[in-house]
C-alpha cells in the first residue's frame, strides 16, 4: 500500500474582485501535515464555540429561573437578509431591489401576580 503525502480538498480562498472581497470553494492539493493543522485549529475554533455556547445557555437558564417583576430578557437572533424582485422588472429595476433583515425576538417580562380582594 503506498503511502499518502497530499490530500486534495476544497476550500474557500477570499479574493479581491474589483475592490470587493468575495469568497471562491476551490480545489486544492495540501500535504497531509497542513490537513492535520487545518484539522487542530478548526477544533480549537470548536472548543470556544462550545464553550461559550454552554456558559450562555447557563447564564440564560440562571436569570430565567430568577426572573423578577422588574425585569425583561430580550432574545434577539438575526434569520437573514431577504431581497425583493419584482416579477416582471423593468431593465433599470434590475439593478435595483429593496432589502429587508429579518430578525426574531423574544420577550420574557417578570409580571406581578395580582391578588383581588372582594
Amino acid at each position: 500500500m503506498e503511502k499518502m503525502t497530499s490530500v486534495k480538498v476544497f476550500e474557500d480562498i477570499e479574493a479581491n474582485f474589483k475592490g470587493e472581497v468575495r469568497k471562491k470553494r476551490m480545489l486544492l492539493e495540501r500535504s497531509c501535515k497542513d490537513l492535520t493543522d487545518l484539522f487542530i485549529q478548526s477544533l480549537r475554533k470548536f472548543s470556544t464555540h462550545t464553550f461559550i455556547y454552554v456558559w450562555q445557555t447557563n447564564q440564560f437558564k440562571k436569570f430565567i429561573a430568577n426572573l423578577t417583576n422588574d425585569m425583561v430578557i430580550l432574545v434577539v437572533d438575526f434569520v437573514e437578509n431577504y431581497t425583493f424582485k419584482e416579477k416582471n422588472e423593468i431593465q433599470s429595476m434590475h439593478w435595483f431591489s429593496i432589502q429587508v433583515s429579518i430578525f426574531v425576538t423574544l420577550a420574557l417580562i417578570g409580571i406581578t401576580k395580582l391578588k383581588f380582594e372582594l
